[in-house]
């Protein structure tokens, strides 16, 4: 005899509707549950150690003396390394300077980056186009303390002042990657007089790119949120109806953040009425390699060559 016999059809039609009730409450329980994602999971420092002395180590001169072209003949940069009090502590900053430019790019860097190593590629990369102001996160490289986003967020104000008195009245482009387009969206707020933004490889905000990198088989009944810690990542807020310049990156086999969310971004930031948007994808290259497709640079310089050098 089956179960339903033995409990007869009445009472087994209330145990089938509570069983379903039941089933139903599960699923909508699973899917408000979040996932809370913080500093902790989101900043990751390269393993190195604070060096104690007055002066911040990051790269030596020589590292970038290759035998490359920067695009400026006999270009021979000028690096200096120093601290900068700022409201969340001292932070770690290096200045590289090439004859023959005007432009200060200010880099923000991925969640695992520091000048000592993405931050030397980069300049080596960037040099070509202007002179490059790099620092490091709290917690990363040279910068002393522990890890912590309000810090970073709290150094952002003096940074920005800093990279002003460095340009000497030359534009200041904020260049961020990944995590780094967030940072340095929020540096291009406080400052009313840059020029441009460069975002690549990044997203929206924060809270996005973590639901992008969420794994599948979680499914749509848990979902990730950034913690309030890092919420104020957000680059679709800072630069919401904001008249400036900005370029949007994409690297199309990206395999960290799949979802090609500056697409998301350029897209927010146009229908807020920023008409001055340009967005590429570079089609071959993962999350970090989009500089070294042939079109990336060219498209840089072109992006450039509209933003600083035309009247708006």
């Amino acid at each position: 005899m089956s179960w339903i016999r033995s409990i007869g059809l009445g009472q087994a039609g209330r145990v089938t509707r509570a069983l379903a009730a039941f089933a139903a409450l599960l699923f909508a329980v699973a899917a408000c549950v979040q996932i809370p994602i913080g500093e902790r999971v989101i900043f990751q420092p390269p393993k190195r150690s604070v060096n104690e002395q007055t002066v911040p180590r990051a790269f030596p001169q020589e590292a970038l003396l290759k035998a490359r072209a920067y695009g400026v003949s006999g270009a021979n940069p000028d690096i200096q390394h120093q601290y900068v009090e700022t409201a969340g502590g001292e932070i770690a900053v290096t200045l590289a300077r090439a004859a023959g430019h005007d432009v200060l790019f200010v880099h923000c860097g991925g969640n695992g980056a520091d000048r000592l190593g993405a931050g030397q590629w980069y300049t080596d990369q960037v040099l070509r186009h202007g002179n490059v102001l790099l620092f490091d996160y709290p917690g990363y490289g040279d910068t002393p303390g522990p890890l912590s986003a309000a810090r970073l967020q709290a150094s952002l104000p003096e940074l920005v002042s800093f990279a002003k008195d460095q340009s000497g009245g030359a534009p200041i482009v904020y260049w961020g990657l990944s995590l780094g387009g967030q940072v340095c969206a929020r540096m291009a707020e406080l400052d009313p007089d840059a020029a441009a933004v460069i975002v690549e490889a990044s997203g929206p905000s924060i809270d996005v790119m973590i639901d992008d990198v969420r794994p599948d088989w979680l499914g749509p009944f848990l979902r990730t949120r950034a913690t309030q810690s890092i919420a104020w990542l957000n680059a679709e807020e800072a630069l919401s109806g904001r008249d400036i310049p900005i370029l949007i990156i994409d690297a199309g086999a990206d395999r960290l953040l799949p979802g090609r969310l500056g697409a998301d971004l350029a897209d927010s930031l146009r229908e807020a009425g920023n008409d001055t948007v340009t967005y590429r994808v570079m089609p071959e290259r993962d999350h970090n390699a989009s500089r070294l497709d042939p079109a990336f640079h060219p498209t840089v310089r072109e992006f450039l060559s509209e933003a600083l050098f035309t009247e708006r």
